[in-house]
């Protein structure tokens, strides 16, 4: 009495240290809370524990679970309480609530009617020892284990341990032992993962850009010679006018006195005319065949350059593939002696497992009621 009056002073005097508290600590003040019938501080304080549940142990969380069904009972939620029930038979089969039954006249009753449907043990057994073992959606151990389990119920029992798996299923009856050993098959080794020609191809096709350089250097670019000028046609065209008046002049001091002034002068715009004609005609040869020599250097250029590009993708493409020769006969060094190994390992496994028997289960019926 002394100690529980201490015990309740403390929380009074110092609620604010009470998510600090030791788990059996919280534990036992939530029974006293029970007991004084101030259900909303016992649920707190439990809710509390079990979602710090990383800092209890099993019987700790057992316990927390087991205080949570009676306040749910005393609340009046049976759902709640069969369920806070549920888990703590999970973590402990053979609970018992007897010395706290008194505290709500439907505690008995509900987790009675709970624990009927643990009135079954299975024992699990593996070769080789040490399986991991689910079952009802989590954990239960690693193999051998023994647990208090639902009765009336078709288990499925997933086994695993590394390089073997198995799965089965096992009907377990009321108040029954249900002793399983399973021998688990092997699992065969995946083939090592190595890359295809053509991802090893796309890759140093890629390189190429960056590694690999053409042994003939790019032909020196020539631009295209556009439109065919007329700056030859324009001086030649100037020229023979300059010429024509020339010889104007000329005519024109020999025979000063023998011509009248408008056949002088239509002798000069003829020559004129005819001087520019004909230095035009020449200076737009001179142009064309300027121009022709330009696009004949045109395209013994684009001709150089198409058969440069030829070459150098069939010396890329002979890098490419030489490189790639190289990496396969690589992984088949590095790779060859693994597959070996794999190969030798997935028949004796085979071997192994078409000679492995059915799992074994043995049913005793001498468990009491509850």
């Amino acid at each position: 009495m002394i100690a529980r009056t201490v015990l309740m002073m403390a929380t009074a005097v110092c609620p604010q240290v009470s998510a600090g508290i030791q788990p059996d600590v919280a534990l036992e003040r939530a029974r006293l809370h029970l007991e004084d019938l101030k259900v909303d501080s016992a649920l707190a304080g439990l809710t509390r524990a079990v979602n710090e549940s990383t800092n209890l142990t099993r019987q700790q969380l057992t316990r927390a679970y087991a205080l949570l069904g009676i306040v749910e009972a005393t609340r009046g939620q049976n759902d709640l309480a069969r369920r806070m029930f549920r888990e703590a038979l999970w973590l402990e089969g053979a609970l018992r609530i007897d010395s706290l039954a008194y505290l709500h006249q439907a505690v008995l009753p509900l987790f009675d009617a709970e624990k009927v449907t643990w009135s079954s043990i299975l024992r699990l057994s593996s070769e080789p020892a040490g399986a991991e073992v689910h079952a009802y959606g989590r954990l239960l151990g690693r193999t051998p284990l023994e647990r208090r389990v639902p009765a009336d119920t078709l288990v499925r029992i997933d086994l695993s341990a590394p390089g073997l798996h198995r799965v089965l299923e096992v009907y377990v009856p009321a108040r029954s032992i249900v002793a399983v050993n399973v021998p688990i098959p092997g699992d065969t080794l995946a083939w090592p993962v190595v890359p295809s020609d053509e991802e090893l191809h796309t890759a140093f096709l890629a390189a190429s850009y960056r590694e690999w350089g053409p042994a003939t250097p790019h032909p020196q670019p020539i631009p295209p010679p556009g439109q065919q000028s007329k700056t030859r046609t324009g001086w030649g065209a100037t020229l023979g006018m300059l010429g024509g008046l020339g010889i104007w002049f000329s005519y024109a001091g020999l025979t000063r006195q023998k011509d009248s002034e408008a056949a002088q002068i239509a002798i000069g715009i003829g020559l004129l005319t005819a001087g520019g004609l004909i230095g035009g005609a020449l200076g737009h040869s001179a142009d064309r065949a300027a121009w022709q020599r330009s696009n004949r250097r045109y395209q013994d250029y684009q001709t150089s350059l198409t058969r440069w590009q030829v070459t150098t993708e069939d010396e890329r493409a002979r890098w490419v593939d030489d490189r790639v020769r190289r990496r396969r006969s690589d992984i088949q060094k590095d790779v060859g002696p693994e597959l070996d190994r794999i190969i030798r390992h997935n028949a004796n496994v085979q071997a192994r497992n078409a000679t492995l028997p059915d799992p074994t289960v043995t049913i005793q019926r001498t468990l009491p009621s509850y």
